[in-house]
């Protein structure tokens, strides 16, 4: 399939992730249902929070770009996420970070999660009809839309 193709960019993640003082497990690392639910909730909260290196980090680079061209296309994913959390209101910010997770779904090197959240911050989440989708690269799951 094209979106198990797509790079991503976590060897950096990686070392963002862990390297950065923040002591963040590196949840993309985690097999199966439980590491794709839970790079889903890391990613949500990330973008609730404005964390850029931690959201980028977690997203293939077709879904950066998606996030920087539907706020305003300049920039790079970093000024994207730190925008569009900017842009949330406190109850938003909370919706996002507290996100309920439903069915996780894994098929070898694939994942769907379904997530219960409002139309325009599923959008901005990238969840399509309520799922984020994940792949799995070099040990690593990635949000790919």
């Amino acid at each position: 399939m094209a979106r198990n193709a797509r790079l991503f960019l976590l060897a950096p993640a990686v070392a963002l992730v862990t390297g950065c003082g923040g002591g963040f497990e590196d949840v993309a690392a985690i097999p199966g249902e439980e590491g794709a639910s839970r790079v889903a909730e890391t990613y949500l909260a990330a973008l609730a929070d404005g964390d850029g290196p931690r959201a980028c980090s977690l997203m293939d680079t077709a879904t950066q770009q998606t996030l920087i061209g539907a706020h305003g296309g300049t920039g790079d994913c970093l000024a994207a996420v730190k925008g569009a959390a900017e842009a949330l209101s406190s109850a938003q910010k909370e919706e996002l970070s507290g996100a309920e997770l439903g069915e996780v779904a894994v098929d070898g090197n694939s994942a769907s999660v379904r997530v219960e959240l409002a139309a325009e911050l599923a959008a901005l989440a990238g969840a399509d009809d309520g799922v984020l989708a994940l792949a799995r690269q070099e040990g690593h799951w990635g949000i790919t839309g």
